[in-house]
């Protein structure tokens, strides 16, 4: 994780929960260069396990900041059309 996305978190008006999922999720993201974004592809249930909440707890969590335009979420599908883990896309306007 980018210490600038990490001071990026903390610039946000979050609650504490969704600062810890948030700072989870940042762990796990990569810059990908053919997108020019952000992005992790966690389950849920991983990210749970990372920071102590439960799985409803970190979905509600995400799916507030999803409003508040800090994550965006896409699906993600194989190669047979079944949907995997989604896209976790941060939103933070840094660029590589």
């Amino acid at each position: 994780m980018a210490s600038f996305l990490v001071n990026w978190v903390w610039q946000q008006e979050l609650t504490p929960t969704q600062r810890l999922v948030l700072l989870a999720l940042n762990e796990r993201v990569a810059w990908h260069d053919f997108r020019g974004r952000w992005e992790c592809v966690p389950s849920y249930e991983r990210i749970a396990k990372m920071t102590g909440y439960s799985r409803g707890t970190v979905a509600r969590e995400i799916t507030k900041m999803v409003t508040k335009g800090v994550l965006t979420i896409e699906p993600r599908f194989d190669g047979l059309g079944r949907q995997k883990n989604n896209y976790f896309v941060v939103n933070s306007g840094y660029k590589l």
